[in-house]
């Protein structure tokens, strides 16, 4: 690669990084270790969330990494110089070619040649992108390069598939978690002996055997049922044990989960009691437009003085969220407006906010702040830009305490008119924090 595209890669690799450290500020890395190696890998990572996945895993590692992407992004001129030039090498699925035959025999020759060179790939072994809470069954496109490449060096290029698994709070929220999950590597070489015996046996067993591997580094559930009763799970759980780190709930939900499903093959009736209680719980603070957060803040000592102190905080936070936001209302109003404006899957909302903010949000403090210097100096000016961020990140936390402050009150005057609505509301939560396992 040329000094030149060197240079962007790292340019780029940078701006990546701030840019998931703003929109995900609480991300967690399990293994942090296993994204730093020197010996030819193919990264793969599961994909509920598009480019953001991409960018996740990516940025994270110390090398340059090429990315296998989806013929159909490279369809126009400009996009496949654009595609190609940003280190990804196309690679064909039925989607791009209308059901016809496949052909990437010289996207596997450039696979072949990249990573014989040593070289780190990522590739998003489900094909698709699902904003789902489950791994989608894997292609077999990972198996077969990994094979061709080492095949090709009679199995001793030394190449490793690295799996990482991601977990999504709430993919689409800005601010909410995400854990990556870096799994152990699996050594191709591993598999010369099946390779040699039948090569797409072979293909299918590394590619189950890499399945069950991304599977547990991720909360993988079975359906949208499964899904919706761990959430209000995790969601007491969250509250009850807001000491924990960000590992500890996901090691808990995972576990939760396995329980679960034993639980529901051993007792149906006392686990579809259960799941009803649990559901019904969650049913009950929409309706009354509270949450488990107000639900568990009344039961705390001092709950009365903390809540009467909101006043006062409310009061001094107001004119930093009224200075932010007036702002802020149109670098970080034009992402939202654009994500509504395309009407894409919604798995591209996060992506298409983050990467219209690299450059509104520039954008407009360099104008405003040039605004501000005409009017009254430089001085001023500069002082005015240094507030932004600051004013802008305060606008946000206001933003998103507000209706935090909004179930406390709401729960206290439900307590003082209907108190038996309250305690019947405690009692389902009990029931929801200890389930039977």
């Amino acid at each position: 690669m040329n000094p030149f595209l060197s240079a962007l890669y790292r340019f780029l690799k940078i701006l990546a990084r701030i840019a998931i450290r703003i929109y995900y500020p609480r991300t967690t890395i399990i293994n942090r270790v296993g994204l730093r190696f020197d010996n030819a890998a193919i990264v793969v990572s599961n994909h509920p969330n598009t480019l953001i996945d991409v960018l996740l895993s990516a940025s994270r590692i110390h090398r340059q990494v090429f990315f296998l992407a989806n013929a159909g992004l490279f369809k126009t001129p400009f996009t496949d110089w654009l595609f190609s030039t940003l280190y990804c090498i196309s690679i064909e699925r039925y989607d791009d070619t209308g059901g016809k035959p496949l052909n990437n025999t010289d996207a596997f020759a450039r696979c072949d040649a990249f990573l014989g060179a040593g070289g780190a790939l990522f590739i998003a072994p489900e094909g698709n992108s699902w904003m789902l809470r489950r791994m989608q069954k894997l292609k077999t496109g990972t198996a077969r390069i990994a094979f061709s490449a080492e095949s090709k060096h009679n199995f001793q290029l030394g190449l490793m598939i690295r799996p990482v698994g991601l977990t999504y709070e709430d993919p689409q929220r800005f601010g909410s978690r995400v854990l990556v999950n870096v799994g152990e590597p699996i050594r191709i070489a591993d598999f010369q002996e099946d390779y040699a015996n039948n090569p797409m046996e072979a293909v299918r067993k590394l590619t189950a055997f890499l399945e069950a591997r991304m599977r547990v580094l991720t909360i993988d559930t079975l359906d949208d049922e499964e899904d919706q009763l761990l959430r209000v799970i995790e969601r007491v759980m969250r509250n009850n044990r807001d000491d924990w780190t960000n590992e500890q709930h996901f090691l808990q939900s995972q576990a939760t989960l396995e329980s679960l499903r034993i639980w529901k093959q051993a007792s149906p009736r006392r686990f579809e009691a259960y799941r009803a209680q649990a559901l019904g719980y969650q049913q009950q603070l929409e309706a009354l437009r509270l949450t488990d957060r107000a639900v568990v803040a009344r039961q705390q000592p001092n709950a009365g003085l903390l809540r009467w102190l909101q006043i006062p905080l409310a009061l001094l936070g107001l004119p930093v969220f009224l200075y932010g936001w007036i702002n802020h209302w149109l670098p970080a109003g034009i992402p939202v407006l654009l994500k509504r404006k395309l009407k894409l899957y919604p798995g591209y909302d996060a992506t298409v906010k983050l990467m219209t903010g690299l450059f509104t949000f520039p954008l407009f403090y360099w104008l405003q702040s040039e605004a501000v210097e005409v009017w009254l100096g430089n001085t001023v000016s500069w002082w005015y830009l240094l507030t932004l961020p600051l004013t802008g990140w305060g606008a946000l936390l206001f933003q998103k305490q507000v209706p935090k402050w909004q179930a406390d009150w709401r729960i206290w005057r439900l307590a003082r008119r209907q108190p038996e609505v309250v305690r019947k509301l405690e009692g389902l939560r009990d029931q929801a924090s200890n389930p039977a396992f």
